[in-house]
């Protein structure tokens, strides 16, 4: 096409000139005050839920990131009768991104809970598995060692 001549925009591409205008100008901020009135009618659990941000274990103090990852570790555990009795104890290093479980547990399918627990208490922790199987051992407290 020659250069200098301009062509008038077709009966569409007017149209689409005016959906355009339509949605930056007037619809898109109705849509938006909409979702936020929307937002206001969950109750205060669920907004506090859905704004609740996790940091990841290890910002700032390397020492306290490893309390508060065993303290994750620790709530994980509790919430098994058999695990919370058996008194592990857990050790976590978050420069290695590992948790080391000790003790001794009462059955293999105790052991096993307890690992995959503790896999669940922050996404991508490698779980090393130092427990021990011992029938009754949920019965008598777990004898504490040196840090491992």
């Amino acid at each position: 096409m020659p250069r200098g001549i301009f062509l008038a925009p077709t009966p569409h591409e007017r149209s689409m000139r005016c959906a355009r205008k339509i949605v930056t100008g007037s619809i898109a901020p109705a849509v938006l005050i909409g979702a936020v009135m929307l937002a206001g009618c969950g109750g205060s659990d669920e907004i506090q839920a859905m704004t609740e941000v996790k940091k990841p274990f290890g910002a700032g103090d390397p020492k306290k990131a490893d309390a508060e990852l065993e303290q994750a570790v620790r709530k994980k555990l509790d919430t098994d009768e058999q695990l919370k009795a058996a008194q592990l104890i857990v050790r976590a290093d978050v420069t290695r991104n590992q948790i080391t479980l000790a003790g001794a547990v009462p059955s293999a399918a105790l052991q096993i809970k307890a690992v995959e627990l503790a896999k669940g208490a922050h996404a991508g922790v490698i779980v090393i598995d130092k427990l021990i199987v011992k029938p009754g051992a949920a019965n008598a407290p777990a004898q504490r060692r040196a840090p491992l």
